[in-house]
């Protein structure tokens, strides 16, 4: 657990560098996030600010000239990925490698794209034309399979995305026959091979797990215990998933 104080400067430095729509922006046109002083990242580029790409189209290759390893793709796995491969001593660049690649001329006449032709990761034009579809509540879905099957909710304990308060607080209002019977339940203590991994909540059909140690990616930082919880809740180990795993 983290105080407000603790969590303030954290919460302000990424307010700050959000856009109008709440859209964190990851770097500014200096190539800089104003989080990172924040939470006290450096990056080290060695005057290398951009993946250097060497294109061989009569032999179809593309060579990397400035790392030793490319992670396709900058989302939250990628950045799991990239943690993992820099501590073990390789250099890593994580970025949408597809974007470079395909604005490439050599690309371009690959594939019979007109040269004028400009991929873009994200196009305001698209963004406009399906904002309406973006965040939309399901919480009527999950009403729905509810009464008719089990449904397991679970959040990290530490995920700033769609943590526990979040769900909580939407839960409250679901429109299911055993919603009170639910909120009154008694939160039980998960353990995985006798350490506490979280604590659990259940009632007839539906169940809500807070995994401790976990983010926004439960079954990638917590493999073992994601395992542990997702066969007992499809096995059905106990009348409120009180979930206990031995080794």
């Amino acid at each position: 657990m983290y105080s407000v104080e603790q969590v303030l400067p954290y919460w302000e430095a990424l307010h700050t560098a959000s856009d109008g729509n709440d859209n964190l922006l990851l770097c500014d046109d200096n190539g800089e996030n104003p989080a990172w002083e924040a939470i006290g990242y450096e990056v080290d580029t060695d005057g290398n600010t951009s993946l250097q790409v060497a294109v061989d189209a009569e032999n179809k290759l593309v060579k990397m000239k400035s790392c030793d390893v490319v992670i396709v793709g900058s989302g939250c796995g990628g950045g799991d990925a990239a943690a993992v491969l820099a501590s073990s001593g390789l250099k890593v660049h994580e970025d949408d490698l597809v974007s470079q690649f395909l604005n490439f001329a050599e690309v371009k006449k690959a594939l019979g794209v007109n040269e004028s032709f400009v991929y873009e990761l994200c196009s305001d034009i698209v963004d406009a034309a399906l904002h309406a579809d973006v965040m939309k509540s399901v919480k009527y879905m999950v009403e729905h399979l509810v009464s008719k099957s089990k449904v397991l909710l679970y959040q990290g304990r530490h995920d700033l995305r769609d943590g526990v308060v979040q769900v909580e607080a939407w839960v409250k209002t679901m429109k299911w026959e055993g919603i009170l019977e639910f909120l009154n339940a008694e939160r039980k203590i998960w353990k995985v091979n006798g350490e506490l991994s979280g604590y659990v909540q259940s009632w007839k059909t539906l169940t809500n797990v807070v995994v401790l140690g976990a983010g926004h990616l439960v079954p990638t930082e917590k493999a073992v215990n994601s395992q542990a919880m997702i066969e007992d809740w499809v096995l059905g180990r106990g009348t409120i998933l009180y979930f206990t795993v031995n080794e």
